[in-house]
Protein backbone atom coordinates (compact mmCIF):
# COMPACT_ATOMS: atom_id res chain seq x y z
CA UNK A 1 0.00 0.00 0.00
CA UNK A 2 1.24 3.41 -0.96
CA UNK A 3 0.70 5.98 1.75
CA UNK A 4 1.93 8.83 -0.35
CA UNK A 5 -1.22 8.78 -2.37
CA UNK A 6 -4.01 10.69 -0.79
CA UNK A 7 -7.52 9.66 -1.26
CA UNK A 8 -9.55 12.04 -3.33
CA UNK A 9 -12.49 13.46 -1.48
CA UNK A 10 -15.74 12.21 -2.77
CA UNK A 11 -18.24 14.60 -4.26
CA UNK A 12 -20.44 14.29 -1.17
CA UNK A 13 -17.44 15.27 0.98
CA UNK A 14 -16.87 18.28 -1.24
CA UNK A 15 -20.51 19.27 -0.95
CA UNK A 16 -20.37 18.92 2.84
CA UNK A 17 -17.19 20.97 2.94
CA UNK A 18 -18.73 23.68 0.79
CA UNK A 19 -21.89 23.63 2.89
CA UNK A 20 -19.80 23.96 6.04
CA UNK A 21 -17.85 26.85 4.53
CA UNK A 22 -21.09 28.57 3.49
CA UNK A 23 -22.51 28.16 7.00
CA UNK A 24 -19.33 29.65 8.47
CA UNK A 25 -19.49 32.55 6.04
CA UNK A 26 -23.16 33.11 6.85
CA UNK A 27 -22.41 32.96 10.57
CA UNK A 28 -19.54 35.43 10.14
CA UNK A 29 -21.76 37.73 8.07
CA UNK A 30 -24.47 37.52 10.73
CA UNK A 31 -21.98 38.34 13.49
CA UNK A 32 -20.56 41.19 11.44
CA UNK A 33 -24.03 42.57 10.71
CA UNK A 34 -24.95 42.27 14.38
CA UNK A 35 -21.77 44.10 15.39
CA UNK A 36 -22.40 46.83 12.83
CA UNK A 37 -25.97 47.24 14.10
CA UNK A 38 -24.80 47.41 17.72
CA UNK A 39 -22.16 49.98 16.81
CA UNK A 40 -24.70 52.07 14.93
CA UNK A 41 -27.00 51.95 17.96
CA UNK A 42 -24.14 53.00 20.22
CA UNK A 43 -23.25 55.87 17.86
CA UNK A 44 -26.88 56.98 17.86
CA UNK A 45 -27.02 56.92 21.67
CA UNK A 46 -23.75 58.84 21.91
CA UNK A 47 -25.02 61.47 19.47
CA UNK A 48 -28.19 61.90 21.54
CA UNK A 49 -26.12 62.19 24.70
CA UNK A 50 -23.82 64.73 23.04
CA UNK A 51 -26.78 66.78 21.84
CA UNK A 52 -28.26 66.74 25.34
CA UNK A 53 -24.93 67.85 26.85
CA UNK A 54 -24.65 70.64 24.26
CA UNK A 55 -28.14 71.86 25.12
CA UNK A 56 -27.26 71.81 28.83
CA UNK A 57 -24.08 73.79 28.13
CA UNK A 58 -25.97 76.37 26.07
CA UNK A 59 -28.53 76.70 28.85
CA UNK A 60 -25.78 77.18 31.44
CA UNK A 61 -23.96 79.68 29.19
CA UNK A 62 -27.19 81.67 28.90
CA UNK A 63 -27.65 81.52 32.67
CA UNK A 64 -24.06 82.69 33.20
CA UNK A 65 -24.60 85.63 30.83
CA UNK A 66 -27.79 86.60 32.64
CA UNK A 67 -26.04 86.42 36.02
CA UNK A 68 -23.11 88.50 34.73
CA UNK A 69 -25.52 91.11 33.39
CA UNK A 70 -27.39 91.18 36.69
CA UNK A 71 -24.13 91.49 38.61
CA UNK A 72 -22.97 94.33 36.36
CA UNK A 73 -26.29 96.13 36.88
CA UNK A 74 -26.08 95.67 40.65
CA UNK A 75 -22.48 96.90 40.63
CA UNK A 76 -23.47 99.98 38.60
CA UNK A 77 -26.40 100.67 40.92
CA UNK A 78 -24.19 100.24 43.99
CA UNK A 79 -21.61 102.65 42.58
CA UNK A 80 -24.34 105.22 41.88
CA UNK A 81 -25.69 104.90 45.41
CA UNK A 82 -22.23 105.26 46.93
CA UNK A 83 -21.56 108.28 44.73
CA UNK A 84 -24.90 109.83 45.66
CA UNK A 85 -24.31 109.22 49.38
CA UNK A 86 -20.82 110.69 49.10
CA UNK A 87 -22.22 113.77 47.36
CA UNK A 88 -24.99 114.19 49.97
CA UNK A 89 -22.49 113.71 52.80
CA UNK A 90 -20.15 116.34 51.32
CA UNK A 91 -23.04 118.78 50.89
CA UNK A 92 -24.15 118.17 54.48
CA UNK A 93 -20.57 118.74 55.75
CA UNK A 94 -20.30 121.95 53.71
CA UNK A 95 -23.65 123.16 55.11
CA UNK A 96 -22.59 122.34 58.67
CA UNK A 97 -19.23 124.09 58.20
CA UNK A 98 -21.04 127.17 56.85
CA UNK A 99 -23.39 127.06 59.81
CA UNK A 100 -20.42 126.76 62.21
CA UNK A 101 -18.74 129.78 60.60
CA UNK A 102 -21.97 131.75 60.82
CA UNK A 103 -22.42 130.86 64.48
CA UNK A 104 -18.78 131.68 65.20
CA UNK A 105 -19.28 135.12 63.61
CA UNK A 106 -22.41 135.68 65.65
CA UNK A 107 -20.62 134.55 68.78
CA UNK A 108 -17.72 136.88 67.99
CA UNK A 109 -20.08 139.84 67.47
CA UNK A 110 -21.86 139.14 70.73
CA UNK A 111 -18.57 138.92 72.54
CA UNK A 112 -17.37 142.18 70.99
CA UNK A 113 -20.67 143.89 71.85
CA UNK A 114 -20.55 142.72 75.41
CA UNK A 115 -16.91 143.88 75.73
CA UNK A 116 -17.64 147.29 74.23
CA UNK A 117 -17.79 150.12 76.85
Amino acid sequence: MNLSKQAKPSSSDEVELQTLELKQIEQFDFLRATSVYQLKEEISELKKSLQKKNQEMLKKDKEICELKARLAEQDRSHRQKVSQLHKESKEKCDDLQAQIRSLQKQSGRKASLSNAP
